[in-house]
Order: C-alpha cells, then structure tokens, then sequence
C-alpha cells in the first residue's frame, strides 16, 4: 500500500549533480559505461553514473548506509500486491539492470543472484562479488537516493529477492531466475553510455 514512505525525496547529493547537469532526477536511471572492446566497465561502483537518455551524470555514493534515512517498519512478510510502492520500484530497477547487462554477454546462474541478494541483504557495502553484485548496488543506491529507505527495509527487500532467485533455481547451472526476469519485464532501466 503506497504511503507517504514512497514519496520521492531525493538525497541532496543526487539533487545538486543532476541539477548542475540538468538533469530531471525522477528520470534518472543507472548508465554505465562499454569500453572499446564493448564490454561494460565500472571503475568504482560508488560513483554511479545516472542518465535520463540525454544527458548523463556521476553521482558519488560513499556507501549504501550512509543512504539510509527514515524509520519506517518494514513488512512483517511479503504479500503479494500489498507491499510499499517504493519495493517495487527497487525490484523493477535492480531487475531491468540485470537484465541490460546479460545483452553484454553476462550469463549468471541462479545461486549468483541467491549469493549476490543475500550479501546485499545482509552487509549491503561488503566486498564486491563482481560485475553484476556492482550494477546491483547502484541500482539499489540510486533507487535508495530517490526515497527513504532504512536497514531493515533494505534487508527485507533482498529477502525477498533473495528467495525469488533460490526459488527459481532448479540446480546448481541454472538460469531460470534470468529467464523469470525476461517474463516480468519489458522496458530496460540501465543506459549504455556511448550506445
């Protein structure tokens, strides 16, 4: 049920650079860049680039905790239909990023999301696990930028995605869990810058 939670609030960090930039941070989606060889490259996932298919912006996130504002109580379970608008948009987001950089020839299996969503749940600034664990952290801090988000609604939020993926798995080589994102998605959320 949406509520006041999910009103946009934007951090002033991701105001004042897409502002300079102009750039209208309610379109504003995670970009990132292809190299030469037309592989997607991040330096460093705290400097999120943002795009609103224009103009593009680098955004400097220290961390996913120091995001974390508000003290709203997350779910006591998942219901489908029923959850805070503002989880939804973190799953469309984080899952249309996913699924934008598997067209760069990126083809996890299903326990990397399993282990990628459940270290975001648990320590959401831990040590890399690559690639993808980085596109999903930006998308999560741009999504975190946006609106007020607090731990436990973060952990609550990978929970979820978390079982999604484990639920999807049917062995050790699959990829089930890209092919259930293809169905529930159609519109990309990421940008290539250059492309």
């Amino acid at each position: 049920m949406p509520g006041d939670n999910d009103c946009f609030n934007p951090v002033p960090a991701l105001s004042e650079a897409l502002a300079k930039e102009g750039i209208d941070s309610k379109l504003a989606k995670v970009c990132v860049d292809v190299n030469a060889a037309g592989m997607i490259e991040i330096k460093t996932r705290e400097s999120v680039i943002v795009s609103d298919k224009q103009k593009s912006a680098v955004v400097e996130f220290p961390s996913l905790a120091s995001l974390f504002r508000g003290d709203a109580q997350a779910p006591q379970r998942f219901e489908p239909g029923k959850l805070p608008e503002k989880y939804m948009l973190l799953f469309r987001s984080i899952e249309r990023c996913v699924l934008a950089v598997i067209d760069f020839g990126l083809h996890p299996f299903d326990g990397q999301f399993e282990e990628i969503y459940s270290q975001m749940r648990r320590r959401p600034d831990g040590r890399s696990l690559g690639l993808l664990h980085d596109i999903v952290w930006q998308a999560a801090a741009l999504e975190m930028a946006k609106r007020e988000w607090n731990q436990d609604e973060l952990a609550f939020a990978f929970k979820i995605l978390s079982s999604s993926a484990k639920r999807h798995r049917s062995s050790k080589d699959a990829r089930n869990y890209i092919g259930h994102l293809k169905e529930i998605l159609s519109v990309r959320n990421i940008s290539i810058k250059g492309a």
